[in-house]
């Protein structure tokens, strides 16, 4: 069984030369998720500063579901086998 400082290693040597791509990635997906997440924390800052705003409370409990299912699927051990 390997140890991690092995996994390490080895990820170090299959970026080695090659770290562009990856660092263009993250910003990509880190770009792609401010875009998504923004308006939810815009409408975070509103609430924070009315909490008697029951609409806007609303709004944002119904886009929560969607949060969750994307960390649940971000995090889970189905796509590791793609």
């Amino acid at each position: 069984m390997k140890e991690n400082k092995e996994y390490k290693n080895e990820a170090l040597a299959a970026l080695k030369g090659r770290w562009a791509p990856s660092v263009l990635a993250v910003l990509a997906y880190m770009a792609v998720l401010a875009v998504f997440i923004a308006p939810y924390e815009i409408k975070a800052m509103q609430l924070s500063y009315d909490p008697t705003n029951l609409q806007l409370a609303a709004d944002m409990m119904k886009w929560y579901p969607v949060f969750i299912l994307a960390v649940f699927l971000s995090r889970s051990r189905f796509w590791s086998d793609w």
